[in-house]
């Protein structure tokens, strides 16, 4: 039976005319027509604003910030996210229309890359697994719907050439003879498709490394090609809700008896059945380490991180526990370290589960070469295996506070209304409320709806006892806010006044003048600074912590103008994306709500 490794090696068209904008070219949007109306289309970076206020445990790798400036102006109506490191999520955010968790990958993010294939942008993603192991996905991302082109898996990374893409097979007969064909996709932009040539590049034996491809580097190198996973396939029938394995002819090799299954590493791939647990089989479908864990990572180096009683560990495949478990978080093993996290901080540990560089960063890279790129609040520096770390880079920034403003005394009439509105919310009063709505009213990232639809949102009909938006409001409104003019409050202040120099998905302000900064997230830890209404970084803005009763506690981990980092109280912070409300008096001197909507 063949064995076909596939190997995707991409090669970008670079079209011309095609290039970077500022960042205030940016911020730019345009109208565009949906319907029969004219909407305003988002920009990137508004879009990105919204994906954080409806994921804000999401952390995103992808785009970074200077990357941002290369999605506008080109024609887009929309973004793709990537969040996580491991096992990271690709998302899907409209202008119009609701997030989409597009696919969750598999293994450690690598790269990604916007890639121009004739008239059409792509968005490359690209996963490893393990030195011999990558797996690539591929969108074409100016379609009105997101379109996923391509899934491989391969050998080696992606490189870029001149004009299409490149599929590079190698066969094995049943002899040990190889034989490496080089399928080449290159856009055709008259007829809008990719047309495809096949040829045989070398005819060798099986120690054979090939020939060259295009003068470059044989793209097969010396990697092991006999466990492939895409030789198991994992496949889902509908009909039974269950997942199977075929292999690359088609046939059934392991029957659809799970209800989750995943890719092969070393053998043997995860899987979980009716319990709910997870385990490990083999390429016969056979248990090698029984369904007992509430969640597991692939096999690497012949060890896998396993979930037990809310703490990972790390076992061998006979199921042998190799490494206690006692951390919050594991990833997989690279060149014999894996980075393991206790509460917030990561650290690394060898085979043994002995500590090589104590639990003190925020990051969780894998190593490579020798080498890892670790940060520990505004400092970055690279990790030898030893755990000796060459810091080079200190990340500052000013002090800068931005302080509230007493603006109701000066106001009386909005002061009376004021108290009364505040009143009215901690009564759960919707009659008094709809009489201070706008019969238009800005509540999501579209356009203005109806008043009924805001209720409607916020549940205020069917379930108005059990409503966020009652304590919402109230903490939107207490934190103080400003007049824009005489007839426009807009809280809180921070909405209006946070400097532009500084990135509001990043930062936020301290609610009062006396907000203390913990050395750990723990009520009885060393408190190491108090601070008045400053602006600080925020590294983590979901730290929870589970305390002896078993209760769990949310913190913020920060970093303070200097570089170094704490905890603080997510109450203490006011975020500048978070909800803020404008209330203006209309043309019958009633004063109303305009807008009540997170983001910038």
């Amino acid at each position: 039976m063949k064995k076909i490794i596939i190997v995707l090696v991409f090669i970008v068209l670079i079209v011309s005319g095609c290039g970077n904008s500022n960042i205030e070219d940016s911020e730019n949007i345009s109208e565009v027509e949906a319907g029969d109306k004219s909407i305003t289309r988002k920009s990137p970076k508004e879009l990105i604003r919204k994906f954080k206020n409806s994921y804000p445990s999401e952390e995103i790798i992808y785009p970074a910030e200077e990357e941002i400036t290369d999605m506008d102006n080109d024609g887009y109506k929309d973004v793709f996210l990537i969040t996580g490191s491991i096992n990271p999520k690709i998302w899907y955010v409209p202008s119009y229309g609701e997030i989409e968790l597009l696919l969750e990958a598999w293994g450690s993010f690598k790269s990604a890359n916007i890639l121009d294939i004739g008239n059409q942008k792509h968005l490359a993603i690209m996963c490893t697994n393990d030195p011999s192991i990558t797996q690539v996905w591929v969108f074409n991302i100016k379609e009105d719907k997101p379109n996923q082109i391509f899934t491989s898996v391969s050998n080696q990374s992606i490189r870029i050439k001149d004009n299409g893409f490149n599929l590079v097979f190698v066969e094995h007969d049943d002899e040990g003879k190889s034989v490496l064909k080089e399928s080449r996709y290159i856009w055709d932009k008259d007829r809008d498709i990719y047309t495809k040539t096949e040829i045989e590049v070398a005819n060798n034996d099986k120690s054979s490394k090939g020939s060259d491809l295009n003068n470059d580097k044989n793209p097969l190198e010396d990697k092991d090609i006999n466990d492939d996973p895409s030789i198991f396939d994992k496949y889902y029938d509908s009909s039974l809700g269950k997942y199977g394995y075929k292999n690359e002819k088609g046939e059934i090799i392991i029957q659809p008896l799970f209800n989750y299954a995943g890719k092969f590493f070393e053998g043997a791939a995860i899987a979980s059945k009716e319990n709910e647990k997870y385990g490990f089989i083999d390429k016969s479908g056979d248990w090698i380490i029984e369904p007992i864990y509430d969640n597991a990572k692939e096999f690497s180096e012949g060890l896998a991180a396993v979930l037990y009683r809310d703490k990972w560990g790390y076992i061998n495949q006979d199921g042998k526990t190799i490494i206690d478990f006692e951390f919050d978080e594991a990833n997989r093993f690279s060149e014999g370290l894996v980075a393991v996290k206790i509460v917030s901080d990561w650290g690394y540990v060898d085979k043994e589960g002995n500590i090589v560089a104590q639990p003190q960063f925020d990051t969780h890279n894998e190593f490579k070469d020798g080498r890892v790129d670790v940060k520990i609040g505004g400092k970055h520096g690279v990790m030898n295996k030893n755990g000796k770390v060459i810091w080079d880079i200190v990340d500052t920034y000013k002090e800068v506070r931005v302080f509230p403003e007493d603006s109701l005394d000066s106001h009386p009439e909005f002061k009376g209304f004021y108290e009364e509105f505040i009143t009215a919310l901690k009564n759960k009063d919707v009659i008094y409320l709809s009489k201070h709505i706008s019969d238009e009213i800005q509540f999501n990232f579209e356009y203005p709806l109806s008043k009924e639809q805001f209720l409607d949102y916020w549940d205020l009909k069917e379930n108005p006892n059990e409503s966020r938006l009652w304590q919402t409001m109230q903490e939107t409104l207490v934190a103080g806010g400003v007049f824009k003019d005489e007839n426009k409050f807009i809280a809180p202040y921070v909405f209006v006044n946070f400097p532009e120099e500084f990135d509001p998905l990043s930062y936020g302000v301290c609610k009062d003048n006396n907000v203390s900064v913990h050395i750990e997230p723990n009520n009885n830890s060393m408190i190491m600074k108090n601070l008045d209404h400053l602006i600080v970084k925020v590294i983590d803005w979901n730290v929870q912590v589970k305390d002896k009763n078993g209760k769990i506690n949310k913190w913020l981990k920060i970093q303070l103008p200097g570089g170094s980092k704490g905890y603080v109280y997510p109450e203490d912070i006011i975020s500048p994306v978070g909800y803020k409300i404008q209330i203006s008096k209309d043309e019958k001197g009633i004063w109303k709500i305009d807008f009540f909507i997170a983001g910038e």
